[in-house]
């Protein structure tokens, strides 16, 4: 290769590098402009894990097969992002762990602009330990087909399209929580706030986390 056409070659991947992280800095500031740049425990230097919450079940019939853990991902190597763990235990006792969310499948400038193919997305073991929990909420067997349906939905055709505005990771996580029994806001500022979303689930249903109205 000639001295030309390496620099050529060299000029042309340095300025992809540089376009690219143009997009992932536009992305990063649509997210951090509602939220703000840290939560109050974070900016104490509070670890989040901390303030995980065991939601209190209501007085029901139907057995618990298992329970589904909310978390929260700040923004770092990656972007905010809203996530949960289900655990289950089948007939024999076995228990199965399965961690998913909602995101855009690719980066790219069409995400900044309107929607986007989506796809359901699974956080890695080291992602999760980077993460926040927010609150565990015991699951019946109805309930975790529920939520079988709701992934299958958000997974494929129409339902997986993603939009930053209106279908996102915290709209995902919504609906998981709606389905539990949990009340969410419709009209939330938070949906590009993982983390305020999650928060504001908490205040929004005292009677179920024993926090005080």
């Amino acid at each position: 290769m000639t001295p030309i056409r390496f620099r050529a070659n060299f000029a042309q991947r340095q300025a992809g590098w540089v376009s690219l992280c143009l997009i992932y800095a536009l992305i990063a500031a649509l997210f951090l402009l509602p939220a703000g740049l840290a939560s109050p425990a974070s900016a104490q230097g509070q670890p989040q894990s901390q303030v995980q919450t065991q939601v209190q079940p209501p007085a029901q019939s139907e057995p618990y097969v298992g329970q589904v853990t909310f978390y929260s991902h700040s923004f770092g190597e990656n972007f905010p992002h809203a996530f949960v763990i289900v655990e289950q235990r089948n007939a024999l006792g076995q228990t199965s762990f399965d961690a998913y969310g909602f995101s855009a499948r690719n980066l790219s400038p069409a995400l900044l602009w309107g929607t986007v193919n989506g796809h359901i997305a699974i956080p890695g073991e080291r992602y999760v330990r980077q993460s926040d929990p927010h609150f565990t909420v015991p699951m019946t067997r109805a309930q975790a087909e529920a939520l079988t349906r709701i992934r299958a939905n958000w997974a494929q055709g129409p339902g997986s399209r993603y939009n930053l505005d209106r279908r996102n990771c915290v709209h995902f996580v919504a609906e998981l929580a709606e389905v539990l029994g949990l009340r969410t806001e419709p009209d939330s500022s938070h949906f590009r706030a993982p983390n305020k979303f999650l928060r504001e689930v908490v205040a929004l249903n005292p009677e179920r986390f024993g926090v005080p109205g």
